[in-house]
């Protein structure tokens, strides 16, 4: 069993859950989101740590830091280390005082728990695994823009052709961390770009541990958050044996069309809208 990690007597994992986010928000559109989903974040994770760009403006910092007592720290804005961005802030997390680590981007976090907080409720006490890949449905990258289909697929089949069997979705960016997989990605992983999202489970499954994915069951399209329909479950189990997943996950997030993050009026270059477009206001 992963160091950190509890068991039940039903086999499920419950531990302290760190939030470890990487964020770009120049123009403060996710502000308001973190207010109004603050306390919803709150009851899942008890630390926070956020890595933003420089560019991030100063009042979502500030929101991250009120809103979810925030350990925040900042990097230079360039693609090419988003890898090290991610790294930093997993290894802040773990320091913390979490018995394991969500790992996510700032923006999917906010999307994934205001539609579908039970699907983080479950990602986070499924069976113990060092690293959990959550996910999306086909139908979830079918939503996607089309670049984002073409390369992801790519980037998925290339890896089952590394791991045969395992039609893994690796470029959404959330996993679930345990101190020892923590640990691995920071003594070993190099990778400074977004690469990570294939060495991450690469380099922990290559020093002995277990690593899984949740399933993609369903989409919010065929059931709702407050369906009482048994939902369909699915066990993905990785060649080297580890424990698979079961769980009622549909897919993280439905279109993120749905939930644009409009700019804060006050972030404005105009002041009334104009400069974003027409899209200020709440989310």
């Amino acid at each position: 069993m992963p160091s950190g990690f509890r068991r039940d007597r039903t086999g499920w994992g419950i531990a302290l859950t760190a939030l470890a986010l990487a964020h770009h928000d120049p123009d403060g559109r996710t502000v308001r989101a973190v207010r109004r989903l603050g306390g919803a974040l709150l009851q899942h994770f008890p630390f926070v740590a956020i890595n933003a760009t420089t560019d991030t403006h100063q009042s979502v910092l500030d929101a991250f830091a009120s809103e979810l007592g925030a350990s925040v720290v900042t990097h230079p804005p360039d693609e090419e280390h988003i890898g090290t961005a991610r790294r930093d802030v997993v290894e802040l997390a773990i320091e913390l005082g979490g018995e394991q680590v969500l790992y996510s981007d700032a923006d999917h976090i906010l999307r994934w728990i205001a539609a579908r907080p039970d699907e983080v409720e479950s990602a986070l006490s499924g069976p113990v695994a060092d690293l959990l890949v959550v996910g999306r449905s086909p139908e979830a990258l079918d939503a996607s823009p089309q670049r984002l289909r073409e390369t992801e697929r790519v980037v998925n089949h290339i890896y089952s052709l590394m791991r045969p069997g395992r039609a893994w979705d690796l470029m959404f960016a959330v996993r679930r961390l345990s101190p020892a997989a923590v640990k691995v990605i920071v003594d070993l992983d190099k990778e400074p770009t977004v690469a990570n999202d294939v060495t991450w489970p690469l380099l922990v499954e290559d020093r002995g541990l277990s690593v899984t994915t949740s399933p993609p069951t369903g989409s919010p399209t065929e059931r709702s958050a407050t369906s009482t329909a048994a939902p369909t479950t699915m066990t993905a189990t990785p060649s080297n044996g580890s424990v698979g997943w079961r769980s009622p996950l549909t897919m993280p997030l439905p279109s993120a069309r749905s939930f644009e993050f409009p700019a804060d009026p006050g972030h404005c270059r105009t002041g009334d809208g104009a400069g974003c477009r027409g899209r200020c206001g709440a989310i």
